[in-house]
């Protein structure tokens, strides 16, 4: 009874689950006519209009489902977009919904919509009206400017309106983010009284904004000459976009300057007191006509975005008390020269991308990390000086410097991370210190001009394409901490010529040494026993390998277009040879495949010309080179083991002078000794049998 009951309730909670589970997750995404969309918890969210409509009429249910939201851009750039209807099922408008409709000239905001996103109708430079239902409980209107319900908040002034003045209705007492955006085409805005909030951004890009008037009543904020300020002065909040001066002097009475302040200002020269202790984000962002700036003694941090795009500016004096520089601080300044101070601790993400006159940097003893990207696209650095003091370089910090030459990472650095020095392609060398046990994916990847490099002991972990597009690297040595080589680790490293793999190394990954073309040899170890698809495939000049004995399989395009490879031994851990795996080896004459082989793909041995087939009767590869039409001869059984002609159970030194021997004439090896001198099993004994043992040799703990 009791086992009857639970298998009961276990059902009961399948078949509940199962019904629920169409309506609690998110779908993929569907199609109905010109809307894309996906469901979640039984709602359908419009992701994308696809239509050709100039009127549109949004539906209230797809696919069965009542579609209650307009998602991110689901209408953006649609430029044909003169009229849309919103259903009443609709609840939310998310953030950039109708981006740059600019012939949208009208929207009625239904009954039910409870959460419209930020710059949901930015863009939009015909509409002139925001209507909202009068019965939806967030959000109303005021003569086509949307507000909220009670009308104390100031949402969004329509692009399209053609006033040249405005003045802000009593009832406001905050401004929204982004409120005033872009293209208004108001030239003069006043601030009543009541006002006690204005977020960031609220004018943000308003190009024909000269004016900014505050009643003198107002408690919070103030004006002077239609600047904005808070209301004693001490912050600068706004400075209007379309202010025709070149130059402007900030009031002693400033102690910071808020987020965005002079973004897309047009003035060339910009005096700061020294009573100034902070550089707010975006401050400076998009001031294309400044090319000077001296930031005052007082200031300690510079913001994120502080002087984004400034293309115009050449020199930027940073006090010495200024302890950290900002995410894309100085980034895209494509003329600015200037000096790091000692103060600094820390460069933010991107903080000088895209500085192209920099040529010469000293990253000073206080800093301690260095951002993702700092210094990317510093085309014209050719010398970089980075201190013991800093603990922590971003991922691609240094990437695409294509002018520097050499730098030194100091002993504090324990990892390298991705792509740090990515595509320098002027760096000949560089020196990683032993405390360095990580180097990431793409580290060096494309650095064209380096010759050669010395990776310490201590290293760990070397990444995927660490070295790849390494155009000018001739050797390297792996130490032996390595147990893996990534995927792509030296591919298209051209120049190439010989590496040195350890007992360490267990796994070789995808594509390693692909368009190796220089590679002629390669010592693989015992202790590998994974090697990844088309690891030395385009290795042009590669003329003989020795695989290891532990592998299980011999991937695809391992060995593609190796032209020059004559021979191989397939060892008899192998079950597996994958397509395309000796395909256009054109040079190859013979291979031994033992009886573990189990599967041969179709393409394995395409465009092998010159192939012979090696091995044992009745054999899989036996089937396969009959099915394939390639020649095919039977290894017989032998009491003697392969690499042992002298027959003494051990391969050594002996068997090569016994190999040597007979091709000396000095003795003649019996037929079975001979069968196991002939590695290669070419037919004959040579110095490739000879190498061939020497490796195997060699590779003996």
């Amino acid at each position: 009874m009791k086992k009857s009951l639970s298998i009961f309730l276990a059902l009961t909670v399948m078949l509940a689950l199962f019904a629920l589970s169409p309506d609690m997750t998110a779908s993929a995404e569907l199609t109905s006519g010109a809307y894309r969309y996906d469901v979640y918890g039984g709602n359908a969210t419009i992701n994308k209009y696809t239509g050709t409509a100039s009127i549109v009429v949004i539906p209230s249910v797809l696919g069965g489902y009542p579609v209650t939201n307009i998602g991110y851009r689901a209408f953006s750039y649609w430029n044909n977009l003169t009229s849309i209807t919103i259903p009443d099922s609709i609840t939310s408008i998310e953030s950039e919904a109708f981006y740059s409709c600019d012939e949208l000239t009208n929207i009625v905001i239904p009954v039910n919509v409870t959460s419209i996103g930020s710059e949901a109708f930015s863009g939009c430079t015909s509409l002139t009206s925001i209507t909202v239902a009068a019965s939806n409980q967030v959000y109303a209107d005021l003569d086509g400017v949307l507000c909220s319900k009670d009308k104390s908040v100031l949402i969004v002034y329509p692009e399209g309106k053609t006033l040249d003045s405005y003045t802000i209705p009593n009832s406001i007492t905050s401004i929204g983010r982004y409120a005033f955006h872009q293209y208004v085409k108001l030239t003069n805005i006043t601030i009543p009284n009541n006002v006690t909030r204005i977020s960031y951004g609220a004018f943000f890009g308003c190009y024909r904004l000269t004016n900014i008037t505050v009643a003198v009543s107002n408690q919070a904020y103030a004006d002077l000459a239609g600047v904005l300020y808070n209301k004693d002065k001490s912050a600068l909040i706004a400075y209007p976009v379309g202010k025709t001066p070149t130059s402007y002097t900030i009031p002693n009475s400033v102690t910071s300057i808020g987020d965005g302040a002079f973004s897309n200002c047009r003035l060339t020269s910009l005096t700061i007191p020294n009573s100034v202790s902070s550089i707010g984000d975006y401050v400076f962002y998009y001031c294309h006509n400044l090319t000077g700036i001296t930031i005052p003694n007082g200031v300690t941090s510079i913001g994120s975005y502080a002087f984004y795009y400034c293309n115009s500016l050449t020199k930027v004096i940073i006090p010495n008390c200024v302890a950290s520089i900002g995410d894309y601080a100085f980034s895209r300044c494509h003329k600015l020269t200037t000096t790091i101070p000692d103060s600094v601790i820390s460069i933010g993400d991107y903080a000088f991308d895209y500085c192209e006159s920099l040529t010469i940097l000293t990253i000073p003893d206080s800093v301690i990390s260095i951002g993702a990207s700092a210094f990317n696209q510093c085309y014209s650095l050719t010398s970089i000086t980075i201190p013991d003091s800093v603990t922590s370089i971003g991922e691609y910090a240094f990437s695409n410097c294509t002018s520097l030459t050499s730098i030194t990472i100091p002993d504090s650095i324990t990892s390298i991370g991705n792509g740090v020095f990515s595509n320098c392609t002027s760096l000949t060398s560089i020196t990683i210190p032993d405390s360095i046990t990580s180097i990431g994916n793409g580290v060096f990847s494309s650095c064209r001009s380096l010759t050669s490099i010395t990776i310490p002991d201590s290293v760990t972990v070397i990444g995927n394409s660490a070295f790849s597009y390494c155009g000018s690297l001739t050797s390297i040595t792996i130490p032996d901490g390595i147990t893996r080589i990534a995927d792509y680790a030296f591919s298209y490293c051209g120049s190439l010529r010989s590496i040195t793999i350890p007992d360490s190394v267990t796994s070789i990954g995808s594509e390693v040494f692909n368009t190796c073309g220089r590679l002629t040899n390669i010592t693989i170890p015992d202790s590998v026993t994974v090697i990844g698809s088309w690891a030395f495939s385009r290795c042009g000049n590669l003329t003989r390998i020795s695989l290891p004995d532990n592998i299980e399989s011999i991937r695809d395009g391992t060995f593609y277009y190796c032209t020059s490879l004559t021979s191989i031994t397939v060892p008899d851990s192998v079950t597996s040879i994958g397509e395309y795996a000796f395909s256009n080896c054109t040079s190859l004459t013979s291979i031994t495949i033992p009886n573990s082989v189990r599967i041969i793909r179709d393409y394995a041995f395409s465009y092998c010309n010159l192939l012979t087939i090696y091995g044992y009767a009745n054999s899989y590869a036996q089937t396969y080179a009959n099915n394939k039409s390639k020649p095919f001869i039977e290894i017989k059984e032998q009491s003697i083991s392969p690499g042992d002609p002298n027959n003494d159970g051990e391969i050594d030194i002996f068997d090569i002078m016994a190999i040597r021997d007979h091709i000396f004439g000095t003795t003649t090896l019996t037929n079975d000794a001979f069968a196991a001198a002939d590695i290669n099993n070419d037919g004959k004994l040579d110095i490739l049998d000879i190498l061939e043992i020497r490796e195997h040799i060699s590779r003996k703990p």
